[in-house]
């Protein structure tokens, strides 16, 4: 649902409405292509992404919960799909493994580098880096490299009054909040402010 505050989502099975944050490429246009639906008319909605509690004074500060949108999985008019009341399933021991469940990276971004609390990613390309944060405009940078020594890659730039350092190293890096593990460590370094986080590399990747 669009409405003056904003996008909202309402879950399977609850009344409450949910703000909706977008990572810049998650792409609701390219999902909702060929639904011939008018105003106001629900639809359903398959989502990656990762749930947050919106910031007092800050966008969505009128809900709740929010959730920070990686990926428009699919839309559908047919909304039978969603039950009345949602099943919670039984805990898994095991995180996911790396490719289950994982963003779908945008055509040209080679690695995407991504953390929690705050919510944070950056998508690595081969001649500039967006750098992403919820609530905040994606910064970009033109780069060279990455640098490389003892398995360890690094991609530094500035610009726009703004500096930046991404560490990635081949380490297991389980993500406890979305329940799986990647195969790479990430360290962002953004005007000084460090952030970790994990990391995960297009498919056919090296």
């Amino acid at each position: 649902m669009v409405g003056t505050d904003g996008l909202t989502l309402q879950p399977c099975g609850s009344a409450e409405l949910v703000w909706v944050a977008e990572a810049r490429d998650a792409d609701l246009r390219k999902a909702a292509d060929g639904l011939s639906v008018g105003s106001g008319t629900p639809v359903l909605a398959r989502v990656l992404g990762k749930a947050f509690k919106p910031r007092q004074g800050g966008p969505g500060a009128a809900y709740e919960s929010g959730i920070y949108v990686l990926q428009w999985v699919f839309l559908a008019e047919d909304t039978s799909g969603c039950p009345v009341s949602v099943a919670v399933p039984e805990e898994s021991t095991e995180p996911a493994a790396e490719g289950e469940g994982m963003p779908v990276l945008p055509a040209g971004v080679i690695l995407r580098a991504l953390g929690n609390e705050p919510f944070w990613h950056v998508d690595v390309a081969a001649a500039s880096v967006r750098v992403g944060r919820l609530g905040f405009e994606d910064l970009e940078f033109a780069v060279t490299g990455p640098a490389a020594a003892g398995g360890i890659r690094t991609w530094a730039g500035e610009g726009g009054g703004h500096r930046f350092e991404l560490v990635v190293e081949q380490t297991e890096c389980p993500d406890t909040m979305a329940d799986r593990t990647y195969s790479f460590t990430a360290r962002l370094t953004l005007d000084g402010q460090e952030l970790t986080g994990c990391a995960l590399e297009a498919s056919g990747g090296n």
